[in-house]
C-alpha cells in the first residue's frame, strides 16, 4: 500500500512539471508575452538554457498508424499544428 501511494505521489509530481512545460512552451510561442514561467518547476528550470535560449531546439512527434493509437496520433498532430504553424 505505502508503494501506491509513493507511485501516486510521483505521478502528481511528473504531471504537475509536464503541465509547467506546456505553459513555458506556450509562453514562448506566444511574441507578445514578455514573461516567461521557467521557475515553476525544477524541470523547466533546468532546460531553460535550451528551450528559451539561442539554440535551435526539435520537436519529435511519434505518430502511430495504428487504430488502437488514432486518439493520441491526432491530439499530437494537433498539438504540433498549433505551436508550429500559428
Amino acid at each position: 500500500m505505502q508503494s501506491e501511494g509513493r507511485t501516486k505521489e510521483e505521478a502528481m509530481y511528473i504531471n504537475k512539471s509536464l503541465c509547467f512545460l506546456e505553459q513555458v512552451v506556450l509562453a514562448l510561442a506566444d511574441r507578445r508575452r514578455e514573461h516567461v514561467p521557467f521557475r515553476q518547476s525544477r524541470l523547466t528550470a533546468c532546460l531553460k538554457d535550451s528551450i528559451g535560449g539561442n539554440c535551435n531546439t526539435r520537436l519529435i512527434a511519434n505518430v502511430w498508424a495504428e487504430a488502437a493509437q488514432i486518439e493520441e496520433t491526432v491530439f499530437v498532430i494537433v498539438v504540433v499544428i498549433t505551436l508550429f504553424f500559428q
